[in-house]
């Protein structure tokens, strides 16, 4: 057989906080990816997000980045340099506000993007971004990783099946425990949580629910320690029989361990609680039988499959299932359920 060909790889930025671990993830399949180099944040994408309101903005610098894994590993390069280099894919993993525009450039050098999330605050930037990788007919990836997590696919395979009837409930709950520091760092966006983590859990009531008549956010702040950020939200989600949840909380205590799903339908409720690291599940069906399902443990492998499937995209060898129109459908639900829409 054949070997196939390695896909060259780059990734633009290091500000977002899954930067560290998706340039490692691609490290680790050294047969299917080959990674050309990293283009460091730039100076003026750094200014914004100190202007944005975090008044002890950090972040890698040059020297620190060559000091840094997995960064130290690889070239420093310009976006020029990087477009330049014949890759097949780019990460971007820069300033949550600046990775549209940065997708946009990399699809307009005709590019494929594996683009972190949310797409940022302004609705019609993504629009130009869809339009273009749709006339590009290229592939573009949105980081919403609980797409690929095994319990949430098992679930949504059941819901096809209709194993559990008719949906007319969903709980999305993404919690953590954040120091001051990090909830003071998140009054850099017009929305905290919802719009830092709660983006996930709208991506997963899009998945079950489809897209709903009415959003309604709550958004609130948690003042103790000098915060201003939105650090508590919710957002009621209105179907034409039944409603779903979405909270986002960086304030909670253990709060992590809270991150869960429960979906609940007119023949039986699936919920899965923790997400991750090692996802669990507990199916409840009529007559009061529970059936408790486990699988396998995703650990530091949270990425992997997401980035597996994207070169089997880039590569011709499968669909996107989540397409142009539904990742649009997803933003604008974000967009609403922060109240930016």
């Amino acid at each position: 057989m054949m070997k196939m060909k390695k896909l060259r790889v780059g990734q633009i930025g290091t500000l977002h906080d899954h930067s560290q671990g998706k340039l490692a993830c691609a490290a680790k399949f050294p047969d299917i990816f080959e990674i050309v180099g990293i283009v460091p944040d730039s100076d003026e994408t750094i200014a914004e997000a100190r202007a944005r309101g975090y008044e002890n903005f950090t972040y890698l610098t040059r020297e620190q980045l060559q000091k840094t894994k997995p960064f130290c590993d690889y070239p420093l390069l310009t976006e020029e340099q990087l477009y330049n280099a014949g890759c097949d894919l780019i990460l971007v993993e820069g300033f949550e506000y600046d990775l549209v525009p940065t997708a946009l450039r990399c699809i307009e050098n005709r590019i494929p993007v594996h683009m972190d999330k949310p797409a940022g605050c302004d609705l019609s930037e993504f629009e130009r971004l869809i339009e273009a990788a749709r006339r590009k007919s290229l592939s573009l990836q949105l980081a919403y990783m609980y797409r690929y997590n095994p319990a949430v696919i098992d679930c949504v395979e059941r819901i096809s099946r209709g194993e559990l009837g008719d949906i007319i409930n969903v709980t999305a709950v993404m919690n953590i425990e954040y120091d001051i520091t990090k909830r003071r760092w998140l009054n850099q966006f017009d929305a905290g949580m919802m719009f830092f983590l709660g983006c996930h859990m709208v991506d997963l009531v899009h998945l079950v629910r489809g897209v709903p008549d009415s959003i309604t956010p709550y958004l609130t702040v948690c003042p103790d320690g000098g915060n201003r950020a939105v650090d508590g939200s919710s957002a009621v989600f209105t179907y034409p029989n039944g409603i779903a949840f979405v909270q986002s909380n960086g304030n909670e205590v253990s709060g992590f361990q809270r991150r869960q799903l429960v979906v609940s339908g007119t023949c039986g409720t699936y919920e899965i609680r923790p997400l991750e690291w090692q996802p669990r599940a507990l199916i409840s069906t009529a007559g009061n039988h529970t059936e408790p399902l486990e699988f396998p443990s995703i650990g530091s492998s949270r990425y992997d499959a997401m980035l597996l499937d994207f070169a089997a995209m880039v590569r011709g060898e499968t669909e996107n299932r989540f397409d142009y129109d539904y990742e649009l459908d997803t933003q604008k639900m974000v967009l609403a359920a922060c109240g930016l829409l």
